[in-house]
């Protein structure tokens, strides 16, 4: 007996739905391990090829076709897991998603979509099974590194984990890393510090502990405590801070123990929720915490900041922490001249931002950040995080961490660090006291950019010409790549 149109379509509409959900799935399952920057490099092109091969390639029977669709559904959370480790193992963030989806996806899209077809040119028979199901990301085993998972949660920019890499009990297994506490989106790592016997503080002092009472360590990047430098500005005795981007809350935490008032904007609910939970931030207080994008709360924050109608002027910042560097990328829309002028406009005119960076200093991603922000603000320098001493070479190759500062004052400058600066820590020491050998020349990362006639077309990063996330594509796949050799892999296949 045929089946009427009408069921066909509803039928067609279920088929879609579930196959979007595990598409859905599988890349929530890949992104932990190759980040949104790779997996989707290739995927758009390997759904493309299947589509086109449904014209050309054999169409199975019905009854196969939804045999094979059931078990490649039933294997997909495993499969793509297992795949994707891997062949991320052999260390390239283009072929190896690709292999991935070829394996895993490409043949549930290819079986999908012909029963797509199938559903507008012939009918089933009342007894076939519905070939979906609801398919969940099992429980991965546990690795034998000694590493635990504090907190797994899926939120609005990727899959935000908070883990532990403990000292092995033996002594067989090297680790290139150890006695380190983490903090992951999806396959960027935003952070962390040392724990268990990696806990040094100056003078023996007690270390400084999270919201359990375990003890923190330095942090594992110099970047965020080399941002920590905006308070160091000659001109302004800070009172208070914005941070707009974070991560673990280093920065956002020393402001707060050294009293500053601190302001948090965060777009991720659960990278603040971890900050406070496992990373000691400590509360910001009432009002002080805007879980939202930056674009939209900075410009109504300007707004607001100069209101005509009442001559009351807003809340204006000392020093601003921008800090919204993830996966190899940012997002575009808060290096533009309109952001940066609204930022100034809800600054103290004396003030400093921070701005970090992370990739190549000369790349065109990094020359357009950097003239965009002398253009609105006038008045910039350039400092590296590394805790040796630079090549020109290696400034203009390798993959760095950056902060640039920048103020709408005539100059800029800072106070020698002084003892209190240090919050006990080692590592606050040595990047605090040693800014000088770290100054990178603003001329060197801008190049002959500037000499060609109208260059600011072409760099300076405005809301109706923004190269930026292109511009950022290929440094995110270098970051894949210097992200698997930081850290093993078992690490970014544990989440």
């Amino acid at each position: 007996m045929p089946v009427s149109k009408e069921v066909r379509l509803v039928y067609l509409v279920v088929s879609i739905a579930a196959l979007s959900l595990a598409l859905l799935a599988y890349e929530r399952i890949v992104q932990p391990i190759y980040g949104a920057g790779a997996t989707g490099h290739w995927l758009t092109n390997v759904l493309y090829g299947v589509t086109t091969i449904i014209f050309f390639g054999p169409a199975p029977s019905p009854a196969t076709t939804h045999f094979a669709l059931g078990v490649l559904l039933c294997a997909a959370p495993l499969s793509a897991y297992w795949i994707a480790v891997l062949t991320a193992r052999y260390g390239d963030p283009v072929w190896g998603p690709a292999v991935t989806h070829a394996l895993v996806i490409a043949p549930i899209y290819y079986l999908g979509s012909v029963l797509h077809m199938m559903a507008y040119i012939s009918s089933f028979s009342p007894s076939a099974p519905s070939p979906f199901g609801t398919s969940f990301a099992p429980l991965h085993p546990a690795p034998a590194y000694p590493i635990n998972i504090l907190s797994s949660v899926q939120s609005t920019t990727g899959l935000i984990v908070v883990g532990e890499i403990h000292a092995p009990a033996n002594n067989q297994l090297a680790l290139p890393i150890e006695a380190v506490r983490f903090l992951r989106a999806s396959h960027s790592l935003l952070g962390g510090v040392w724990i268990d016997d990696k806990v040094h503080t100056l003078d023996d002092s007690p270390a400084y502990t999270d919201g359990n009472g375990t003890p923190l360590g330095d942090s594992i990047y110099a970047a965020f405590v080399l941002q920590e430098a905006v308070r160091l500005n000659a001109a302004v005795d800070a009172k208070n801070a914005l941070v707009i981007g974070l991560g673990t809350g280093i920065s956002a935490t020393a402001f707060a123990r050294h009293g500053l008032a601190t302001t948090v904007l965060e777009v991720d609910a659960a990278v603040y929720t971890a900050a406070r939970t496992y990373f000691g931030l400590p509360d910001p207080g009432p009002g002080r915490v805007f879980l939202e994008d930056a674009g939209p709360w900075v410009a109504q924050r300007a707004n607001d900041t100069h209101n005509e109608v009442d001559g009351r002027e807003g809340e204006k910042f000392d020093v601003v922490v921008h800090d919204c560097f993830s996966g190899g990328g940012v997002p575009a829309h808060v290096f533009t001249t309109a952001f940066w002028g609204d930022l100034k406009r809800i600054m103290n005119p004396a003030g400093v931002v921070a701005v970090n960076f992370a990739g190549e200093p000369t790349s065109k991603a990094a020359r357009a950040i950097l003239l965009t922000l002398t253009t609105v603000f006038g008045e910039c320098r350039a400092f590296h995080d590394s805790l040796e001493a630079l090549t020109e070479q290696q400034l203009s190759e390798d993959f760095i961490n950056m902060v640039y500062f920048c103020t709408p004052a005539p100059t800029l400058s800072f106070r020698a660090a002084a003892p209190s600066d240090f919050l006990n820590s080692y590592m606050r020491q040595a990047v605090l006291t040693t800014l000088a050998r770290r100054e990178v020349p603003l001329a060197l990362l801008i190049g002959n950019a500037t000499e060609a006639v109208g260059w600011e077309a072409e760099w300076v990063l405005t809301e109706a010409n923004n190269q930026l996330g292109a511009w950022q594509k290929p440094e995110a796949l270098k970051h894949w790549k210097l992200m698997r050799t930081v850290l093993p892999d078992v690490f970014w296949e544990t989440y």
